[in-house]
């Protein structure tokens, strides 16, 4: 890598993890202090910035001397520790729901020294030098969010939507329910099914000279249940809960304004994280009344700084810091809330899966469950109208985080680098040509036998057919070619490794394995209510296709359900006692 590539690099990345802080310039209007310095640019720009009297740059969690002391390790981990425990729920980190350890999102802030002295008297005046970084790093954090990701949500009539969109959902369930085919071919009612005869658009304003009423009204019967069609194969077809237009609708409705509606709850959930830290870290203790006056007192000046109004863009009059109080006060008391859970213990029947799964396969995770994990358990069951939820769920979530585990060190064995050692020429011989497909070099010359009589290609059509086709395999079928190519072996933890002398066989693969236990599992243990019996095999796969897409066994999610079907199929074929005498065989051919 160049010096100049290097440095590019770098200047992102350290402006990846610096925040400038805004200003208000006017209602509505909050431009960054890089502007009020007149700068343009990052760093080409930064040095004329830094004349400016009223330039402060600081630089958060800095290591005190050469070395690292184990105080300052302590004080950093602490402050991880305060940011990740209760403020994971209110700026909505991805690695907070996954499991993962969270890091800090900025290490460097650039304000103004009024600013910045303001914000120093007010840690200094609360006895908290001790956080200042955790606490200016939170109020940037506070402040992006609230400026970024909230603040076009605020009197957008996004509120009013919210708490209308339950009786439009049933309005759109009811149209459904009447024009849906099952109630069309229902025998038993005797009367003529009731018949859609329009459909009305109205528009907030005029579209246009020829629409005087600001409405488009379809009276034409064809178009109008092809209209109502359309839409229902949407909820039927292309969201989660395929073929089942009921649940998707319940699950559109509870997530086509979460996003809004979790914005709008910015303030409350900010509020209430800030009063958990200080007063179940005793970082301001809540004894009496005094202490509880300062903390409210503490969250206003915080939210003033994060540029956090308490007033909406009806109200006309600024509020008085008691009246401010007052809110905050208002925020705790209603949404006051221990954070959501990251792990949850649920010990699954550990006997039950052992029928199924290796025990090494079992051992690979602990009874502590993501939410991440538990969430996409409930999911299947639910779509899958799975009986007795709270055991299939503890199963399927230790399964799924086995595999997970499992497969961890099991992929991408083909073209990765780490591995200096080839077990054997074919391993080199296939990962040349792979690598030299993928770097768009042409074949000159392919060679195979069947039956033992030996062939070779060397005309540029066949050559070509040869190539589309290993790399169309390649592009949709990468699992093939690097899950599992070669034996690994987990001992004694994740980090262990063991290679064999030759590459496996197709029916000696881990997810050959796994697809034959989890499908005899749950063709034995689970039972899928209001479930034709001639479905049920074709629902088993589907399940292992989601738990095997969830895991990103393909390394993407971009596959459709049905070609997921397809491969599982083919895995679950491959393990059928037919294929056992050719694994046999086979075997022995190699020895």
């Amino acid at each position: 890598m160049s010096k100049d590539i290097e440095k590019e690099t770098y200047t992102h990345w350290f402006w990846d993890e610096t925040y400038v802080f805004h200003y208000k310039n006017s209602p509505g209007n909050y431009p960054e202090y890089l502007e009020f310095f007149n700068i343009s640019g990052m760093d080409d720009r930064l040095e004329e910035a830094k004349k400016n009297a009223e330039y402060k740059e600081i630089n958060l969690y800095v290591i005190p001397g050469k070395t690292m002391e184990d105080a300052f390790c302590r004080s950093t981990h602490y402050l991880t520790f305060l940011l990740n425990k209760y403020f994971r729920d209110v700026f909505e980190e991805r690695h907070f729901r996954t499991g993962f350890m969270g890091k800090h999102m900025y290490n460097r802030v650039i304000l103004t020294n009024t600013i910045y002295t303001e914000i120093m008297n007010f840690i200094n005046d609360n006895k908290l030098l001790h956080i200042k970084d955790l606490l200016i790093e939170l109020i940037a954090i506070a402040q992006h969010t609230y400026l970024e990701g909230v603040l076009m949500y605020i009197g957008n009539d996004f509120e009013k939507s919210i708490t209308k969109i339950d009786s439009e959902i049933k309005k759109l369930e009811t149209l459904f329910d009447i024009v849906s085919d099952k109630n069309r071919r229902d025998l038993r009612n005797r009367t003529h099914p009731a018949e859609l005869i329009s459909i009305t658009a109205k528009f907030n304003k005029s579209v246009g000279q020829k629409i005087s009423d600001k409405s488009i009204t379809l009276t034409d019967s064809w178009i109008i249940k092809d209209f109502v069609k359309c839409y229902m194969q949407y909820f039927e077809q292309d969201l989660p809960y395929k073929g089942d237009w009921q649940k998707s609708l319940e699950h559109y409705g509870k997530n086509i304004y979460r996003d809004a509606s979790e914005k709008l709850k910015f303030n409350f959930n900010l509020s209430v994280a800030i009063y958990n830290m200080l007063t179940k870290e005793k970082i301001i203790c809540n004894d009496n009344s005094k202490d509880r006056t300062k903390i409210l007192r503490f969250i206003v000046k915080f939210f003033d700084f994060a540029l956090i109004p308490f007033k909406t863009k009806e109200d006309t009059i600024e509020f008085t810091e008691v009246q401010k109080m007052g809110h905050v006060r208002n925020y705790i008391k209603r949404h006051l809330k221990d954070p959501s859970f990251t792990y949850l213990s649920l010990p699954p029947n550990k006997d039950k899966l052992l029928k199924y799964f290796d025990i090494d396969f079992i051992n690979l995770t602990t009874d502590n469950k993501s939410a991440e994990t538990l969430g996409e358990a409930y999911f299947i069951c639910n779509r899958f109208n799975i009986l007795n939820l709270k055991d299939i769920i503890s199963d399927l979530s230790h399964i799924s985080q086995s595999f997970r585990l499992a497969t961890l060190f099991s992929g991408h064995q083909l073209l990765t680098e780490s591995n200096p050692n080839p077990p054997c020429d074919d391993y080199k011989a296939i990962r040349s040509l792979i690598e030299g497909l993928n770097g768009k070099k042409n074949l000159t010359q392919f060679k195979f036998k069947i039956e033992d009589v030996e062939y070779s290609l060397n005309e540029r059509l066949p050559l070509y057919i040869i190539e589309r086709a290993l790399n169309n395999h390649f592009k949709n079928y990468k699992e093939d070619f690097e899950h599992d190519t070669i034996e690994t072996k987990l001992i004694g933890g994740l980090n262990t490794q063991i290679f064999a002398d030759r590459l496996h066989l197709p029916e000696e693969r881990f997810i050959v394995k796994f697809v034959k236990s989890f499908y005899d599992y749950l063709s034995n243990e689970i039972k899928l209510n209001d479930c034709p019996e001639y479905l049920l095999e074709e629902n088993y796969y589907r399940i292992i296709g989601l738990i095997l897409q969830n895991n990103w066994f393909f390394y993407h999610k971009m596959d459709s359900e049905n070609f997921i079907i397809e491969k599982v199929k083919h895995w679950h074929k491959l393990s059928q006692p037919s294929n056992i005498l050719v694994i046999n065989r086979n075997k022995a051919l190699l020895k």
